[in-house]
């Protein structure tokens, strides 16, 4: 378009000249592959290449193929499985306004889609893609209020493992003598 334009020419005739031009890898151009002939052009032909005639898709059809397994290898090089939230998960959600930073808290109430979630939060319910939650290990407040505070305590003491001590000095220390 920019040459066609430079040069003063017009523009119309420059998308006709690009469609009439056949592709890389396929035999056809994309008026032949879409009219099954070529179009009239400025330039004289024979009068048989206006005849429709039947194109060869299957080359077509190949390279699209092609195509589409290489953007989506791309694809999948730096992308990341989001396992699926379940109803009741608290989570955090991305600002949607620009320069704020903290991200709000909320609690899973459905799944709506395959990626989507309906998200209850202190200003409303939202509806959010997955991509804008994080699943977060923050105890539920009205769930924490409901059982006893004492037993909550008790009951995280009895589970924490006693700490382990080294018996063996590390490999940089072995040179040492210690005594006791």
């Amino acid at each position: 378009m920019y040459k066609a334009i430079d040069s003063r020419c017009d523009s119309y005739f420059a998308i006709l000249d690009y469609r009439n031009t056949p592709t890389q890898n396929t035999e056809a151009s994309p008026a032949q592959r879409m009219f099954g002939r070529r179009t009239r052009t400025m330039l004289p032909m024979k009068a048989s290449l206006l005849k429709p005639q039947k194109v060869d898709t299957e080359i077509a059809k190949r390279d699209k193929k092609l195509k589409n397994l290489r953007s989506s290898w791309y694809h999948d090089k730096c992308s990341k499985y989001l396992e699926p939230l379940e109803q009741g998960d608290i989570v955090r959600i991305k600002p949607f306004v620009l320069g704020k930073k903290t991200w709000d808290r909320g609690t899973v109430t459905r799944r709506v889609d395959q990626r989507s979630y309906e998200v209850n939060t202190e200003k409303g319910r939202l509806r959010r893609n997955r991509v804008h939650l994080r699943r977060t290990n923050e105890v539920d407040v009205n769930a924490a209020e409901q059982e006893p505070r004492e037993n909550t305590i008790l009951m995280i003491a009895e589970e924490r493992e006693p700490r382990k001590t080294r018996n063996q000095l590390p490999a940089k220390y072995r040179d040492f003598i210690m005594t006791k």
